[in-house]
């Protein structure tokens, strides 16, 4: 059988902006090898048991040594079936590293589109702390009620200082989450 020649998918792009300076402007989305059947290119080299196929491939059979660390490939008296072998292994290793490293990827973009929100409320906050404020002072302390009489100006006046309270209690919680964010790292 002839080697596979489907290869991953295409990388996808993402549309946001991305800080972390991609070439293309747009952060791409992890993509696992997506190859229905990757060991059948190591098919033609388990049915050769003569060694031919791996010398084409550049792999000299009766070579001394080690790739990488792991393994020796190609020691003397090593047939093809047991090379072939080892490239299966250290593929099947090689596949776990590009999942790794494919997770590792969607937690950095996650964290980039993140950081854009948290950047988007940071800003929210602070029109937030602005459209209080002009509520408070353009709208509920220029309620007028000395046209009323007393048992109005009492009730509403009673209504404004629960008013009042909750825009206390509110620029209390604008306050400590500007703080905490003040204290985040995010450029």
């Amino acid at each position: 059988m002839a080697p596979s020649t489907e290869t991953s998918a295409p990388v996808e792009t993402n549309s946001s902006s991305s800080g972390f300076g991609f070439i293309s402007g747009d952060a791409p989305v992890a993509v696992v090898n997506t190859t229905p059947d990757i060991s059948s290119a190591f098919d033609s080299l388990n049915n050769n048991s003569n060694g031919v196929e791996l010398e084409t491939q550049g792999v000299a059979r009766g070579s001394v040594g080690s790739v990488g660390g792991v393994g020796g490939i190609g020691g003397v008296g090593e047939d093809a079936a047991q090379v072939s072998n080892q490239l299966q292994q250290h593929e099947a290793s090689l596949e776990i590293l590009e999942q790794q490293c494919a997770s590792i990827q969607t937690i950095v973009y996650q964290f980039e589109e993140m950081r854009t929100q948290f950047l988007n409320a940071k800003s929210e906050l602070a029109q937030l702390n602005g459209n209080l404020e002009r509520l408070q002072s353009n709208g509920i302390d220029t309620v007028v009620v000395q046209h009323l009489n007393q048992a109005s100006q009492d009730a509403i006046k009673s209504e404004r200082k629960v008013l009042v309270k909750r825009i206390s209690f509110l620029f209390d919680q604008i306050s400590v989450t500007n703080e905490y964010m003040s204290k985040l790292t995010v450029n």
